[in-house]
């Protein structure tokens, strides 16, 4: 495979690997006009990627220099420099040391709250640990204030196959208005827990998981509902943390 269409694939498969398909998302972390990135991507277009671009994205997103340059099949995950930043779609985990870029931001992770996806488990204490920066531009289309964000780890399989135990979700603490179907944290009468949530006639609100065959939907009367308080609403996940 010549160099134009290696640096191709490889920027193809960052965009729909590293930032969930969202190009818009792309362009944002390596700097690049996303008109420049569908001038390359288009098959009808004659424009080349350079090399000053190959770099810019690697550097960008951590990767070794002349990662662009290698064949996808012999690209492996492990050579993405963990030393210094591992790319995760919108996030990216750096050590405290690193200052900022002018495009990120620092969101507050708990590491000893765990939403329960499962079998319930009490509240923990809520101890910071390593930072997780956003990009700027992904909060902003989501709509998410920079206060009003923060990250916990998920415990349990009732979320399965779209969550694992174990993986991080970030939170919108300024959602706490029930859209049904969208999954939500919620304290659950002194229980941490993340489910998807829906409205019923006359106040009541329904508890569903994912895995629905393990986990059965729970129906809350008014008076039940009460118990229940919305933390914030699951805006993004992590896997494989």
């Amino acid at each position: 495979m010549d160099i134009k269409n290696t640096r191709l694939t490889n920027m193809i498969w960052l965009i729909e690997n590293k930032c969930d398909g969202d190009q818009t998302m792309f362009s944002e972390l390596v700097n690049v006009n996303p008109a420049e990135i569908s001038h390359i991507k288009s098959k009808k277009s004659a424009r080349n990627m350079g090399d000053r671009l190959a770099r810019q994205i690697e550097l960008a997103m951590g990767l070794r220099k002349n990662w662009m340059d290698s064949a996808r099949e012999e690209v492996i995950e492990s050579e993405l420099n963990q030393d210094s930043t591992s790319c995760l779609g919108a996030v990216e985990v750096w050590d405290n040391q690193t200052p900022l870029s002018v495009n990120e931001v620092e969101v507050p992770y708990y590491m000893d709250v765990e939403l329960a996806a499962g079998n319930e488990i009490e509240t923990g204490i809520e101890t910071k640990g390593p930072t997780l920066r956003f990009n700027k531009g992904f909060l902003k289309r989501k709509g998410i204030q920079l206060e009003n964000a923060a990250c916990v780890k998920v415990s349990g399989n009732s979320m399965e196959p779209r969550l694992s135990s174990g993986d991080v979700v970030a939170i919108d603490r300024g959602r706490t208005s029930v859209n049904d179907g969208d999954t939500y944290a919620i304290n659950h009468d002194g229980l941490l827990r993340i489910k998807r949530l829906y409205l019923i006639p006359g106040g009541g609100l329904r508890i569903s998981s994912f895995n629905a065959s393990e986990y059965p939907d729970e129906t809350l009367d008014t008076e039940q509902r009460k118990l229940v308080t919305i933390i914030g609403r699951v805006f993004h996940s992590i896997s494989d943390w």
